[in-house]
C-alpha cells in the first residue's frame, strides 16, 4: 500500500489531537463545588489572588525572568524518547518535533525511535508515521539558505540514516507497507540536485527508444539510491508503483 508524502503529514498531525483527547479521557474530572466553606475558601483565594496581583503591578518587572521561564526547555535523555514511543506519547513525540527535532534522529546502541517503534510491531505503526511525518515536515520547510548550512547537512544526513536503515528493517521484517513513503521522504532529503540528474539520465535513456530501457534505468536509479537491501529486492508492491 502507498502512502504519499501528503497523506503522511495528515496523518500525523491528526494522530497528535487524537492522543490530547485520549489522555484528557484519562484525566480524573475535577471535583464541583459543593459545600459553602468551599465557597468561603474559593472567595477568599479570590481575594488573595486580587491583592497579589495588584502589589505584583506595582512592583518592578523583569521581561527577560518572564522570557526565560516561558520558553524554558530541557533537553530530554535518549532513553525518554525512547519510553514516549514505546508509551506511543505523540503529544510528547510532537513537542520534541518542534523544539529539538534532531533528537528524534539521534541513534542510541543499534536503534533509532523510529527503528524501535517499527520493532515493537503493527501496535505501533500509528506512531512509525507521526516521526515519518516529522521527517517530512522538516524538509518541506527548508529554505534554500537553509539546506547550504553544516548543521541543516548533518541532520538531514541522520534523517537519511534513519529511513535507509528503516527501509532495511522492513524488508527484512516483511513490513513494507511503508517502504514507498519512505523511499519518498529519502529522495525529497536529496533535494533538487539528485532528482535533476536522474532527470538528465532517464532523458538519454528514452531519446534512445526501446534499447535504452528508461523503465528499467529508472527503477535501477531509485534502488541504487535508496539502500543495498532494497537493491537486491525483487518484489515490492509499494516500489514498484
Amino acid at each position: 500500500m502507498i502512502l504519499p508524502t501528503g497523506f503522511i503529514l495528515r496523518e500525523a498531525e491528526d494522530l497528535a489531537p487524537r492522543a490530547i483527547i485520549r489522555q484528557l479521557r484519562r484525566s480524573p474530572t475535577p471535583p464541583s463545588p459543593g459545600s459553602d466553606t468551599h465557597t468561603d475558601v474559593s472567595a477568599r483565594g479570590r481575594i488573595a489572588s486580587q491583592s497579589s496581583e495588584t502589589s505584583s503591578s506595582s512592583a518592578p518587572k523583569s521581561p527577560k525572568i518572564l522570557t526565560n521561564s516561558a520558553t524554558a526547555w530541557i533537553e530530554p535523555q535518549p532513553f525518554e524518547v525512547f519510553r514516549a514511543v514505546e508509551r506511543k506519547d505523540l503529544m510528547f513525540l510532537m513537542e520534541i518535533r518542534d523544539r529539538g527535532f534532531p533528537l528524534l534522529l539521534r541513534k542510541t546502541g543499534d536503534a533509532t525511535p523510529l527503528l524501535h517503534a517499527m520493532r515493537i510491531g503493527q501496535s505501533h505503526r500509528d506512531v512509525a508515521i507521526v516521526l515519518l511525518g516529522a521527517f517530512s515536515r522538516y524538509i518541506n520547510h527548508l529554505s534554500d539558505e537553509d539546506i547550504v548550512k553544516p548543521r541543516t547537512k548533518m541532520i538531514l544526513k541522520a534523517l537519511r540514516t534513519n529511513l535507509k536503515l528503516a527501509i532495511d528493517y522492513g524488508l527484512a521484517k516483511s513490513q513494507s507497507d511503508l517502504t514507498a513513503s519512505f523511499l519518498q521522504t529519502l529522495v525529497m532529503s536529496e533535494g533538487d540536485k539528485w532528482v535533476w540528474a536522474q532527470v538528465s539520465t532517464i532523458s538519454h535513456a528514452l531519446n534512445a527508444g526501446t534499447a535504452g530501457q528508461p523503465v528499467k534505468a529508472a527503477e535501477s536509479a531509485v534502488r541504487r539510491f535508496a539502500t543495498k537491501e532494497l537493491g537486491k529486492a525483487d518484489l515490492i508492491a509499494a516500489l514498484e508503483d
